[in-house]
């Protein structure tokens, strides 16, 4: 296996359980930041999604869904 560097460090990592760790945490970085950057675009789309729901735009695909789960 490739020896992978620890993250932040230039430390060998051997074991798989060590390099997915280290991807999860990399990932969840890469997460925190892309949210933390973008709330006002997601509450926009929260706020449009609100509206239509309220105009009633959902409710054929709500009802498919329900349909479906209640057939599972």
């Amino acid at each position: 296996m490739t020896a992978h560097t620890d993250y932040g460090t230039d430390a060998p990592i051997k074991s798989p359980v060590g390099y997915l760790s280290i991807n999860n945490k990399q990932d969840e970085k890469r997460w925190a930041e892309n949210f933390a950057n973008s709330q006002d675009q997601l509450a926009q789309l929260a706020d449009e999604a609100i509206a239509e729901f309220k105009q009633g735009h959902f409710s054929y695909q709500l009802s498919v869904i329900s349909y479906q789960l209640s057939k599972s």
